[in-house]
């Protein structure tokens, strides 16, 4: 297998399990979202580190821990991404999954907005019209669904937030997740202790419930490493094609296993998102392609 088509397996599978994360969700309704993010920082932390050190990765963990100024900003950027996980966690297990599926569809576009406003980048009137598109998908919700999509907007804000504070630290993608969740891991653990002291925690209450949060761990490691593997062998567009793999995923396990309700109006929004999602898409693969023809 050449190096292209492994990364672009790599992707796949990445996307392919993002998208498929609501049916692990689903199955653990009776914990609250923060509970089983919890779980996710403490086994994660678990998982990754005997990965690191296989990975011979320790030297540089030591490295961030050392310098406060990444600590900080790590701080905030595991902050930006837990926020994600709570708020997507929530939607899944309350009937929100295609509010989610929408905000992930409008977070390459907020990406835009994002790289404009604090990063100084410059784009085209293709890419412009792209965001025009989405905004006005967001407005027809407003309207016509007599509902602001609060949901979808947290999540594309919260997670293009993230990439943005990630893109400018100079901090590998499996080093930084684990300072991230190791600097929240005392918080999450104190309260996972304090849950099941109270009576009130999920993990002891069966081996299925159990076994499930301890897996919340591979859940949030697997896919991250797939993504990394694709980034390293693949174009920046492919990535960003690819990616869409996961909102479609999330979209029809709402509406065909879940039955959410697909109504006129969702058919709306979501088509102006998908119109600027190939716009953008589009735009970004003809300026990748000129940019590579010039080198």
């Amino acid at each position: 297998m050449s190096d292209q088509n492994r990364g672009a397996l790599y992707a796949i599978i990445a996307f392919l399990l993002w998208g498929l994360s609501p049916i692990f969700y689903k199955a653990l309704t009776q914990a609250t979202a923060i509970e089983i993010i919890a779980h996710r920082v403490v086994w994660s932390v678990l998982l990754m580190s005997p990965l690191l050190i296989y990975m011979r990765r320790i030297p540089v963990i030591i490295g961030i821990l050392s310098t406060p100024r990444l600590l900080w900003v790590l701080m905030i950027s595991g902050g930006a991404v837990g926020f994600n996980w709570i708020v997507y966690v929530w939607s899944v297990n309350n009937g929100f999954l295609l509010q989610a599926s929408l905000g992930y569809y409008i977070n390459p576009l907020v990406n835009v907005v994002l790289g404009v406003m604090f990063m100084k980048e410059r784009h085209g009137r293709v890419q412009w019209m792209a965001v025009a598109l989405a905004s006005l998908g967001v407005l027809n919700m407003v309207v016509m669904g007599a509902e602001v999509p609060w949901i979808s907007l947290a999540l594309a804000c919260s997670f293009g937030a993230y990439g943005a504070i990630r893109k400018v630290i100079p901090v590998g993608a499996i080093e930084g997740l684990f300072v991230e969740t190791l600097l929240f891991f005392p918080f999450a653990l104190i309260y996972l202790i304090w849950l099941e002291a109270d009576g009130s925690g999920q993990f002891a209450t069966g081996w299925t419930t159990s076994g499930l949060l301890v897996f919340s761990g591979a859940v949030t490691t697997v896919p991250l490493l797939a993504f990394t593997g694709a980034a390293k062998r693949l174009r920046l567009s492919t990535v960003g094609f690819l990616q869409f793999i996961t909102p479609t995923g999330q979209l029809f396990l709402g509406v065909f296993l879940y039955g959410e309700a697909f109504t006129r109006t969702h058919l709306t929004t979501f088509g102006l998102i998908w119109l600027a999602l190939a716009l953008y898409s589009w735009a970004s693969f003809r300026q990748q392609t000129a940019g590579a023809g010039k080198t």
